[in-house]
């Protein structure tokens, strides 16, 4: 068990009051870590073998100090991502080699701004245009998947914008907490995945990407006996606690950027402590997940009940999980659209 990968909620200061926002963010906190405690952050999170970085809030770049955090990280870390709104993009900031991930909520405006707030979808989506569009960044954007999402219609915004696509859930969090009835039931998971899959030849065609974050979708699409003996070996995909933490704008650290149980400080455990806190969590909920999963599922044994943060918030494995549903009706369709080796799902 190696941590590799860090996501650093750098600040709690937003320019935006996303509805849907898991970590509340919106305003200062006064127990926010300073410029220099944030360098020790980095430095920390290099000694501890940190290889991929991903920085969000609130809103990273409204932060004074952002292009020193953004040129300081691009020289310690081999991968360095940036999750924003998009509202404030320079032309400065892509002359770093990093990536950018832009959160929009829907095709039409109206809907978007609603979770968002007035103006972010003009704000956003004329800066995709310019630097994807225009100037040939790549960029992905990051829509939480909802039972409202139309999937289709983000799927061709993402094609015309020359985008990679990413859903997220819907996680009741937060803000978030009070609006449950959004988060997506199992047959909105199936019209989901199918519908992806359906895409992805025409990403594919045009260089990018259009995935769910969910393992199980990318068993579907990049199924092979590597794949898959990765993640025997720990019998779960979900790299909470595992390769994975989450550090707060107060110097916190958590299993994942999903699952806000807090597990220490970053700055007042040493390395091995940390190392300690997140197997101990991450046996804990992998047992969990594996006894309570679906006995009958082909994937039980890699995906081990699935996401991590959702079995903390529901107690539930295999919460809304749609490949029972796919593979007992759908069969057909992902054996024609997949590379899904028939033997894993009975197929032949």
């Amino acid at each position: 068990m190696t941590i590799h990968q860090a996501f650093w909620e750098i600040t709690s200061v937003c320019n935006g009051m996303c509805k849907h926002c898991m970590y509340s963010s919106g305003y200062r906190d006064k127990r926010e870590l300073d410029l220099d405690s944030k360098l020790e952050v980095m430095e920390k999170m290099y000694e501890m073998g940190i290889t991929r970085l991903v920085i969000l809030g609130g809103e990273p770049t409204i932060l004074p100090y952002f292009y020193k955090i953004l040129s300081t990280s691009v020289q310690l870390f081999p991968e360095v991502v940036i999750q924003t709104n998009g509202y404030v993009m320079e032309e400065e900031y892509f002359n770093f080699p990093s990536k950018w991930v832009v959160s929009l909520e829907s095709s039409k405006q109206e809907e978007n701004d609603w979770i968002r707030g007035e103006g972010a979808y003009e704000r956003t989506v004329k800066n995709l245009y310019k630097f994807s569009v225009v100037k040939g960044k790549e960029i992905t954007i990051r829509t939480t998947l909802t039972q409202k999402t139309d999937v289709e219609a983000m799927c061709k915004l993402a094609l015309k914008l020359k985008t990679n696509l990413l859903f997220m859930r819907f996680m009741p969090m937060g803000r978030g907490s009070i609006i449950k009835e959004l988060v997506p039931t199992e047959e909105k998971m199936v019209e989901t995945y199918l519908t992806l899959l359906k895409f992805k030849r025409d990403f594919d065609s045009i260089r990018r990407k259009v995935e769910i974050l969910d393992p199980q979708f990318a068993f579907l699409v990049r199924w092979n006996a590597k794949y898959v003996k990765y993640f025997e070996a720990d019998r779960t995909a979900c790299p909470a606690a595992r390769h994975r933490i989450l550090i707060d704008h107060r110097g916190n650290y958590y299993p994942c950027n999903f699952l806000l149980k807090r597990l220490g400080n970053f700055l007042k455990d040493d390395i091995e402590k940390i190392n300690e806190k997140c197997k101990k969590f991450y046996e804990e909920w992998n047992d969990f997940g594996f006894k309570h999963s679906r006995r009958d599922c082909p994937f039980r044994r890699i995906c081990s009940g699935g996401c991590k943060a959702m079995m903390f918030l529901t107690k539930k494995a295999c919460f809304n999980c749609p490949i029972p549903k796919l593979i007992s009706e759908h069969k057909s369709n992902l054996l024609k659209t997949t590379d899904l080796t028939q033997e894993i799902i009975g197929g032949g």
